[in-house]
């Protein structure tokens, strides 16, 4: 017979047999039997089903997987929550970190306006309370000056100390401030209220030098006085006083013992020699008028006064100053 399973024949003492091909098992079914245990009985190999103990066997080693992964589960959830807590525990320390950061920049923004308004407050206070500082500047003219002067330069003696104002008048007569051949005429002012300026008088002014003139010749003097420097080749300075000579000339003799002390500070005046301060006075025609110097070792003019007219009395290093003096009166009247 033919077909897909064809039987094979089989003699066998004259007989014919027909042989039954094998059937074949599917190679999944073989590989499933080999993997099973097996055991043989009488030469021939069974599939050895697992026995009661083995089943329960696996069904504990199933349950101890089980447990393994609930204790491995929390394990992980408490180490999840304890790495949670040390999370927000930093997060929180960030966040007081960055509030306390904020409050010390408010408290050094609340300091240093504190700081700014003070010394507002502070500086407002003094400038409120602050004290003029003398004035001085430089105009036409703007009192009559008994010589002329083309230039004048006030002086404020408002609230100003003796030995400053002595500064100040000494520093302005080096200076010059002129060209040469032109006089300076430096004035007084003090403030007497109500924004009004007042010129000092003769007495004011030798009064605000601390001057050691005699007191019967400072009452003889008159209102108008005048501080000058002519420029030469050398800066000249004098001072011209209304004297009448007829009351001051007798005190004027009094006054040379200390005249150097009293001139020498505001008519920029070097004393090399002390004895100077000691030393007679002498008579000397000048300009033809009689006049006294003080002369030093080498016989040269320190200082003289001279009256240039019946009431006026001109103080000065040098005899050039005198003739610039009187030429300049005799063409201003």
């Amino acid at each position: 017979m033919e077909g897909n399973n064809k039987n094979e024949k089989e003699f066998s003492g004259g007989v014919e047999f027909h042989k039954e091909a094998p059937v074949e098992t599917p190679k999944e079914e073989l590989s499933q039997m080999k993997d099973k245990p097996t055991e043989t009985v009488g030469g021939i190999e069974f599939a050895k089903e697992k026995n009661e103990e083995e089943k329960i066997e696996a069904k504990e080693i199933s349950a101890e997987k089980k447990v393994f992964r609930t204790m491995s589960a929390d394990i992980g959830n408490r180490a999840g929550q304890k790495q949670g807590a040390a999370l927000q525990a930093i997060l929180k320390q960030e966040r007081e970190n960055k509030e306390a950061q904020k409050r010390r920049q408010t408290n050094l923004v609340f300091g240093l306006v504190s700081l700014v308004l003070f010394v507002s407050a502070v500086g407002i206070f003094f400038y409120a309370t602050r004290e003029e500082a003398p004035v001085e500047q430089k105009t036409q003219v703007v009192q009559r000056s008994i010589v002329y002067a083309e230039n004048h330069n006030r002086i404020d003696t408002t609230n100003i100390l003796p030995i400053t104002l002595v500064s100040k008048i000494s520093s302005k007569v080096s200076s010059g401030g002129s060209d040469i051949g032109e006089v300076t005429n430096l004035y007084f002012t003090k403030n007497i209220g109500d924004n009004k300026v007042q010129t000092l008088s003769s007495k004011e002014f030798l009064g605000a030098i601390q001057s050691s003139i005699p007191g019967a010749m400072i009452n003889s003097l008159g209102k108008d006085f005048m501080l000058g420097v002519y420029s030469g080749d050398t800066v000249k300075p004098f001072l011209i006083l209304e004297a009448p000579i007829r009351n001051t000339s007798s005190q004027m003799k009094i006054w040379e013992s200390t005249l150097l002390q009293d001139m020498s500070r505001i008519l920029d005046i070097e004393v090399m020699d002390t004895d100077l301060y000691i030393k007679p006075w002498q008579d000397v025609q000048i300009q033809n008028k009689n006049t006294r110097v003080l002369l030093d070792n080498e016989s040269n003019l320190v200082l003289s006064y001279t009256y240039i007219s019946d009431d006026l009395l001109v103080i000065t290093t040098s005899q050039i100053a005198i003739q610039e003096i009187l030429q300049r009166l005799a063409t201003q009247f």
